[in-house]
C-alpha cells in the first residue's frame, strides 16, 4: 500500500475550487459596539491594541469585520487554514502564510459597508464610498480628479456628475491599494476614462509601466459606489457580483 504523501510543513492547504476574483461585503449590525470577547477571538494582539484606540463603536466594528471577514472568506472559500494577516511597510494588509498560492486580497470600509477582495490572479484592490460623502465633491475635484476627468465630468448632465465624481474616486483608491501605494501617491496621477466604463488611461512613475489593471464596478445597494482593481497580466475573471454574509452570523 502506497503512504499517504506528507503535505511540507507551513505549507498552505488551498481549496481550488473558490473563485479567481471575488468580493465579500457585511453590513455593520447597529449602534452597539463588540465587546473584547469578540475582538479576543477574531484580531491578533496588535489588531486588539488598535481596538483599544477606537473609540466610536462603528470604527470598533469596522476594524473587526474587515479581519473578521478575511480570515472567514480565505479559510472557507480558499481553504487556508490558519490566516495570518500581517502589514506591509506601506499598511497594507497581507497573507503572511500564503505558501505558493499566491492569494492577495483587499480590506475597505465605507458607511454602513465593510468589504473584502480576494483574488488569486496578482494583486487586488477594493473600494468602496456612499455618493452620499461626495456632496462637495466640486470643492475636493482639483485634489483628486485629474484635468481631463474635471472636464469629462463638467461635460455630463448635472444630475450624473457626483455619481461619476464617485466612480472615478473609488477607482482611484482600488488602483493605488492594488499597486501597494494608497494614498501615499497623488489619486490624480492616475487618470481615468470614466464613461462608458471606467478604464485607466495612464498612471504615475513609481507604478511600472507594464502594470495591466483590469476594473470592475460591483453594485452595491443604498447608494454605495464600489470598484475592483486586479493588477495581473491575465484577465482577471471577476464577474461583477458581491457576496453579502451576516456580520452576526459571521463573527459569532
Amino acid at each position: 500500500m502506497r503512504r499517504p504523501r506528507r503535505r511540507p510543513a507551513g505549507r498552505t492547504r488551498l481549496n481550488l475550487s473558490g473563485p479567481d476574483s471575488a468580493l465579500y461585503v457585511v453590513r455593520l449590525p447597529g449602534p452597539e459596539g463588540p465587546g473584547p470577547a469578540l475582538a479576543a477571538r477574531w484580531l491578533a494582539r496588535a489588531e486588539r491594541e488598535r481596538f483599544e484606540r477606537l473609540r466610536h463603536a462603528s470604527d470598533r466594528w469596522r476594524l473587526l469585520l474587515g479581519r473578521a471577514l478575511a480570515r472567514h472568506v480565505l479559510k472557507v472559500r480558499y481553504g487556508v487554514s490558519d490566516p495570518r494577516i500581517a502589514l506591509s511597510k506601506r499598511g497594507r494588509p497581507f497573507l503572511e502564510n500564503a505558501g505558493v498560492a499566491g492569494l492577495d486580497f483587499s480590506i475597505t470600509h465605507a458607511g454602513a459597508w465593510v468589504g473584502v477582495g480576494v483574488t488569486r490572479a496578482g494583486a487586488i484592490g477594493v473600494d468602496v464610498i456612499g455618493e452620499s460623502e461626495l456632496t462637495d465633491w466640486g470643492r475636493l475635484a482639483a485634489h483628486f480628479l485629474a484635468p481631463d476627468e474635471r472636464r469629462e465630468i463638467s461635460m455630463a448632465p448635472s444630475r450624473s456628475r457626483r455619481g461619476l465624481a464617485a466612480r472615478a474616486w473609488v477607482a482611484k483608491e482600488a488602483v493605488l491599494k492594488a499597486a501597494g501605494y494608497g494614498l501615499e501617491i497623488d489619486p490624480r496621477a492616475v487618470t481615468l476614462e470614466l464613461e462608458p466604463a471606467v478604464t485607466v488611461r495612464r498612471l504615475p512613475c513609481p507604478i511600472p509601466e507594464s502594470a495591466c489593471f483590469h476594473l470592475h464596478e460591483p453594485r452595491l445597494q443604498n447608494g454605495y459606489r464600489a470598484a475592483v482593481a486586479c493588477l495581473g497580466n491575465d484577465r482577471c475573471r471577476y464577474r461583477n457580483e458581491v457576496t453579502e454574509l451576516d456580520s452576526r452570523r459571521l463573527v459569532g
